[in-house]
């Protein structure tokens, strides 16, 4: 009886652990060079653009799906 007890509070406990663990999201840093994917154009027909317009926060937030994959800051 006490092995079975032992071996259930162990389950229970791996569980619980498990599923905190589940919780934690990873911290990511994008950090801004600017550039080509921060470039903004007068119109989407025309070849000439700016580069590093967007900022990266707006360039984030484009992805409003990230913040259930990670925590996601830009420098």
């Amino acid at each position: 009886m006490k092995t079975k007890m032992k071996i259930s509070f162990l389950v229970l406990a791996f569980g619980v652990s498990c599923s905190c663990s589940a919780f934690a999201l990873p911290n990511i840093t994008v950090l801004a060079t600017g550039g080509t994917i921060a470039g903004s154009g007068e119109s989407p027909v025309k070849a000439s653009y700016t580069p590093g317009t967007i900022k990266i926060d707006q360039l984030v937030s484009l992805v409003p799906q990230i913040k259930q994959i990670a925590n996601v800051k830009g420098e």
